[in-house]
C-alpha cells in the first residue's frame, strides 16, 4: 500500500485553471465542486451508519444461535466502520476543513487514519462475505450434517481469525508511515502530519504486503464468492429440474380423491 504525503492545499482560489475534458475550471469552481461532492458523499454516509446501526441492533436481539447471525453481524460492523472511516476522509478534504487552521494536516492524516484503515476494513468485510457464501454451499451440499459441522463457537472463531488477518497488518502500515510534528513556514507552526521511514527492510515489506494484502487476499475473497455463488446458482437449477420431472401429470376431476402407495 502507497500513500501519498504532500503538503496541504490552501491556495485553491489561487488556481489560475486546469485542463478536464478541454475545459477550463478556476480555482473558485473546483471549490464548489469539492464542497457539493462532499456534502453529498456524507449525506449516504450519514445513511449507511443508521442503517448499519438498525442491523447491528437487529442482529443482536436475534441472539447467536444461529451461525448466520454471527457472520452478518460482523459484516454489518464492518460497514460501519467502513462508512464512518469514509465519512472521516471525506470531512478532510472538504474545503473550509482541509484549508481551516488545524493543528494537523488534513489530507495527510485522512490518507494513514482514514483511506488506509478503510482498505483492511474492506478486505476483512470481503472475506467475511467469502465465508457465508462457503456456509451457504456447506447448507446445500450437506444439509443434515452442516448443523454439526458449522456451529456457533467456530463461526465466532473463523471471523475473528478473519477479522485479524486481514485488518491486523494495518499495525505494520504504521511502520514505514508515520505521525511526526512538522514546520510550516507558511503558517509559522509546528503541526501534525505524516513522514514516510525509508529503510530497505520496511521498502521490501511494503512491496511484499501489496501483492500479498493488496492483490492476492482480495483475488482469493472474489473468486471465492464468484464459484460459491455459481455453484448454487447451478446447483438450485439442477435441483428445480429433478423436481419437476418426478410431478405426475395426473388430471383429477371435481370431487375425486387420487390416493398413491409407495412399495
Amino acid at each position: 500500500m502507497t500513500l501519498n504525503v504532500t503538503q496541504p492545499s490552501q491556495e485553491l482560489d489561487n488556481v489560475s485553471s486546469s485542463s478536464m475534458g478541454g475545459d477550463l475550471i478556476t480555482g473558485a469552481q473546483l471549490y464548489f465542486i469539492l464542497l457539493t461532492t462532499s456534502a453529498f458523499t456524507q449525506v449516504f454516509n450519514i445513511g449507511g451508519v443508521i442503517t448499519n446501526v438498525i442491523n447491528i441492533a437487529v442482529f443482536v436481539k436475534l441472539g447467536f444461535n444461529e451461525t448466520s447471525n454471527i457472520s452478518l453481524l460482523t459484516l454489518a460492523l464492518c460497514d460501519l466502520l467502513s462508512t464512518i472511516l469514509t465519512i472521516w476522509g471525506t470531512l478532510c478534504v472538504t474545503p473550509g476543513f482541509s484549508d481551516a487552521e488545524l493543528p494537523f494536516l488534513p489530507t495527510e492524516i485522512a490518507q494513514l487514519t482514514g483511506g488506509a484503515l478503510s482498505m483492511f476494513v474492506l478486505r476483512c468485510s470481503a472475506w467475511v462475505t467469502a465465508f457465508i457464501s462457503f456456509e451457504r454451499c456447506l447448507c446445500i451440499l450437506i444439509p443434515l450434517k452442516v448443523k454439526k459441522w458449522v456451529t456457533p463457537k467456530m463461526s465466532t472463531a473463523v471471523v475473528l481469525a478473519i477479522s485479524i488477518t486481514t485488518i491486523g497488518p494495518y499495525i505494520g502500515v504504521h511502520w514505514r508511515w508515520t505521525f511526526m510534528w512538522k514546520f510550516l513556514p507558511a503558517r509559522n507552526a509546528t503541526i501534525l502530519g505524516v513522514t514516510v521511514v525509508d529503510t530497505l527492510f520496511l521498502n521490501l515489506k511494503e512491496k511484499i504486503d501489496n501483492i500479498v494484502f493488496g492483490a492476492i487476499q482480495p483475488i482469493i475473497a472474489f473468486f471465492t464468492v464468484l464459484v460459491c455463488t455459481v455453484f448454487l446458482v447451478v446447483y438450485l437449477r439442477r435441483s428445480s429440474q429433478w423436481r419437476k420431472s418426478w410431478r405426475l401429470p395426473v388430471e383429477r376431476k371435481e370431487g375425486e380423491i387420487i390416493l398413491f402407495s409407495f412399495k
